[in-house]
């Protein structure tokens, strides 16, 4: 678990069991471009699996140090975020992570200065969180997430505004070469495949159902995947699980947006969202606080008072934290 520092220099938090510091040490950035980290960078850090480099505004979320092992590469030091995912050894998304955003009809430029607002590397999950300021305008807080076991990342975009009525949110990733995209026909959910191996998006913003009308969408085509959310209020959370388990590729899928209350009532979208999302047996939570009211809320029985929850349900109904961030 980790706690967001409020300063612009990072507070690092190592939950490991064997002892080993989280962080590593470097001479320089781990490489120029994103695609060749995972190639050249290893020789160039003394401790592993997991590495942010605040000062070259660089990170390594991984599950281990094997070719096999599930890897989220960031690059932060542009004015936009450069990525790579690749899950069980197999590459899926590869560059720039774009994003637009519009407030009441007018388009705001998303592309400025990130930083690093939270890094924690435990035995349950590695986590990144960065911000982008539109100064007047808005904020963005991108949060990543790896686990270290059940082969899934989560990519998730918070927009607050300062004022807005309607805020419109369109994200694109690029697929890895060779990856095409497509979609499921029951559900909203999304599909990367190729030779090598496939994965699975589920965009839980938007209703699961396919046949529910909504302007929402999550399209692929042209090697890209996109998602579009439209948000009545002054902030909106967009979470995108991307799944690449061998075991679940078949398994019925469910995700729900759940309410979130406060001193027992109903809060709005744009104050704070729940999802639950089930893919066979397996279910998982992930909520957020887009407005901090200094009251605890209450979503799905799980009664908190932190800003993120993200973790799996337990067998009894209790939720089993990934990353809990205050």
């Amino acid at each position: 678990m980790s706690t967001r520092s409020s300063s612009r220099s990072l507070r690092h938090s190592n939950g490991r069991s064997n002892g080993q510091p989280a962080l590593a040490e470097s001479n320089g950035r781990l490489t120029n471009q994103v695609s060749s980290r995972f190639r050249r960078g290893i020789s160039r850090v003394r401790l592993l699996p997991s590495v942010h480099l605040e000062q070259t505004h660089e990170a390594l979320l991984q599950s281990g140090i094997s070719t096999a092992s599930d890897r989220l590469s960031v690059d932060y030091s542009g004015r936009n975020v450069q990525l790579q995912l690749s899950g069980r050894g197999i590459p899926l998304l590869e560059g720039v992570w774009e994003t637009a955003v519009s407030l009441d009809g007018r388009e705001v430029d998303c592309r400025g200065t990130w930083e690093a607002t939270c890094w924690n590397a435990d035995e349950d999950a590695d986590y990144l969180e960065l911000k982008l300021e539109v100064k007047g305008l808005l904020r963005i807080d991108r949060q990543l997430l790896l686990p270290r076991k059940g082969h899934l990342a989560v990519l998730a975009d918070s927009v607050v505004a300062s004022t807005a009525a309607k805020i419109v949110y369109h994200a694109r990733w690029s697929l890895a070469a060779g990856m095409s995209g497509d979609h499921e026909t029951a559900t909203q959910a999304g599909t990367i495949r190729g030779k090598a191996g496939s994965a699975r998006v589920y965009p839980l913003a938007l209703p699961s159902e396919r046949f529910r009308q909504t302007s929402d969408r999550l399209t692929s085509g042209s090697g890209t995947l996109e998602l579009t959310q439209h948000q009545p209020g002054k902030a909106l959370y967009a979470p995108l699980v991307i799944d690449w388990a061998p075991e679940r590729r078949r398994s019925a899928l469910l995700w729900r947006r759940l309410t979130v209350s406060e001193l027992r009532r109903p809060v709005a979208a744009d104050v704070a969202a729940g999802f639950r999302l089930q893919v066979g047996r397996e279910q998982w939570l992930i909520y957020h606080s887009l407005q901090n009211t200094g009251e605890a809320r209450s979503v799905l029985g799980h009664h908190t008072w932190y800003e993120t929850v993200i973790g799996s349900f337990r067998r009894n109904g209790d939720v089993d934290p990934l990353i809990q961030i205050e």
